[in-house]
């Protein structure tokens, strides 16, 4: 949890706020002033981050999420940094080219922004998330997603009121930390499975349970309905009798699906009501569904049915 509240609270608080809310105060820190410019450079730097974005979302199963969180925020720290002395430059010797070098800095900035803030921030949230808790999780990603997205939009504009330039240095000094934070942290989930990665977070064994569970309720609900079609086609029928005609159908079905050519889920399992004896489940997909006949005994319902392996009844 701890990963997913930082990176909600970083993709806010990176520096990427101040252009995004107040470009306009940045840029007459750099002495630009004229709107028509400011405009330009701001649809031209929106432009420029969407093919960013995709350009990194398609590198992800590639390149890695911890790489290219980790070259984003050393890339955030170094380009901010420059743009911190440039503008610095600018605001204590009125040097021209420092500022132009403030406006090459944003673009520069918002590559390494875009290449993981941008398109892993929610995706790997949720991969990263036990099941249990995702939605929990992902609330409380986006509740500090709002914090620093309040904070951008009360806190900034009055510090860069009173302390122009130096306000970047708060940002510089936080960017270090975000980057020692993601070093020691961030987990690498490339080419994992959600339960692989769940594995990581939460400890074999506690994958190994839910597990045991799924399989224990999967084994219980086909012995129900394997009951359920043995009841349709002989109830008030004796045992023996009843098992052997339930196995005459479930065998046929099973049958016609294998000369059809049709793959069929079998899993090997064990009956609980003929002395433990090994039984075959299947469940017929809907191309062989039929209703229920006094000839066929097949329910109305897709069901499980089930035949006794050591049947002398099998046609085949």
């Amino acid at each position: 949890m701890r990963i997913v509240l930082a990176i909600g609270f970083f993709s806010q608080w990176s520096g990427n706020g101040l252009v995004s809310y107040y470009i306009k105060q940045v840029f007459a820190g750099v002495g630009v002033t004229d709107g028509s410019t400011v405009s330009l450079i701001n649809g031209a730097l929106q432009i420029w981050n969407f093919f960013v974005a995709i350009t990194a979302a398609l590198l992800v199963d590639k390149i890695g999420r911890r790489p290219l969180f980790l070259t984003s925020n050393a890339g955030m720290l170094v380009t901010f940094g420059m743009w911190t002395l440039a503008a610095a430059l600018f605001n204590t010797r009125g040097d021209r080219g420092a500022a132009n070098a403030v406006i090459a800095m944003i673009p520069l900035f918002y590559l390494t922004y875009s290449i993981a803030y941008t398109p892993m921030l929610v995706a790997y949230t949720v991969e990263i998330l036990p099941f249990g808790i995702r939605a929990r999780g992902f609330a409380l990603m986006n509740f500090t997603i709002c914090v620093g997205i309040t904070t951008n939009q009360y806190v900034n504009p009055i510090a860069l009121e009173k302390l122009q330039w130096k306000y970047y240095l708060v940002y510089c000094a936080f960017l270090a930390f975000e980057l020692a934070y993601v070093f020691l942290f961030l987990i690498e989930t490339k080419g994992k499975t959600l339960e692989e990665t769940a594995a990581i977070f939460d400890g074999q064994q506690q994958i190994d349970n839910i597990a045991n569970v799924g399989h224990d309720a999967v084994t219980q609900s086909r012995h129900h309905y394997g009951f359920q079609a043995y009841g349709h086609r002989h109830h008030g029928s004796g045992g023996g009798a009843g098992a052997n005609g339930a196995a005459d159908g479930a065998a046929y079905a099973y049958g016609q699906g294998a000369k059809n050519g049709k793959s069929e889920d079998v899993e090997l399992s064990l009956s609980r009501h003929n002395s433990m004896v090994p039984t075959i489940v299947t469940e017929r997909d809907d191309s062989d569904w039929r209703p229920m006949s006094a000839e066929t005994g097949y329910s109305q319902n897709k069901e499980f049915l089930k035949y006794r392996r050591d049947s002398s009844d099998r046609p085949w």
